[in-house]
């Protein structure tokens, strides 16, 4: 009994221990927004990697242009100088800045906008007329993304049967990577239909916009679930992960494609091909 009672208030210790959060020091500055929503325990994923790339993303989305991310990328170079010696929130808050405006600036060319105008000009002079670019002409080729596939299917074999026989922590670090390998590609291999689409000039293409919006928002959410997924597994709450996590991933990425594809039409989803 009070060995049960030793191992109760052990594991309540490690649930209520405070955490260091260790990320490569290109991350490190998003802890920022991580803490700010709290610090994840020693039995749940550091969001902070995906929010590294996440947030700039989604920011660059809403505030896509070739000349304003020039400018966040500078404010944030000049923020990150001037707060070096203080580092703290301050410091970090200027390099997020700085990916912001890295994101704003690439993905300004998939809306052909540099300050407001459809050309890059300086002085008066046209350096270059931006063009449509079309969102499927810049995926990896099917080819890569199966092979990737295969890749991630692999090393999801070889990690259970590791986890199976040694129970090492290689398996599972072979499973998570094998999950992402897995389950990401594939994901753009069955929205890759829906993304003949050009995002050029957003004021007179709402449609498009809005589409790909719904995408981004759907790739968020599953993005979300998937690091549920994870703490699941980490957790050894293995019938969860793939009961909730996964089904919840695989019922909202069909739904995406099939109501993009064919519309809402049930007697069309159920209808032979």
């Amino acid at each position: 009994m009070k060995e049960t009672d030793e191992h109760s208030e052990e594991k309540d210790l490690r649930e209520m221990s405070p955490t260091v959060m260790k990320n490569f020091f290109l991350v490190r500055p998003f802890e920022t927004i991580t803490k700010m929503y709290g610090t994840p325990n020693y039995f749940e994923i550091d969001p902070t990697p995906v929010i590294a790339v996440t947030f700039p993303i989604l920011f660059g989305l809403m505030f896509g242009d070739i000349g304003h991310g020039l400018v966040l990328i500078i404010a944030g170079l000049l923020g990150a100088y001037k707060f070096r010696k203080r580092r703290g929130d301050a410091f970090n808050f200027s390099w997020i800045i700085m990916y912001c405006g890295i994101a704003a600036f690439f993905i300004g060319f998939l809306y052909g906008e540099f300050l407001g105008h459809h050309e890059i000009e300086i002085f008066g002079n046209v350096l270059l007329h931006l063009q449509p670019i079309n969102l499927l002409s810049i995926l990896p080729n099917p080819t890569i993304l199966l092979t990737i596939v295969g890749i991630g299917a692999i090393a999801l074999i070889i990690g259970g049967i590791d986890r199976f026989i040694t129970k090492s922590k290689l398996g599972s670090w072979l499973i998570g990577i094998g999950l992402v390998f897995f389950l990401l590609p594939l994901i753009v291999l069955l929205i890759s239909p829906v993304l003949d689409i050009t995002l050029y000039n957003p004021l007179h293409n709402i449609m498009n916009v809005f589409f790909f919006a719904v995408l981004i928002g759907v790739f968020h959410i599953n993005l979300g679930w998937f690091i549920q997924f994870l703490n699941y597994w980490k957790q050894r709450r293995k019938f969860l992960a793939v009961s909730d996590s996964l089904i919840k991933i695989l019922l909202l990425t069909g739904g995406t494609v099939l109501i993009f594809g064919v519309g809402f039409d049930i007697n069309e989803w159920i209808s032979y091909p």
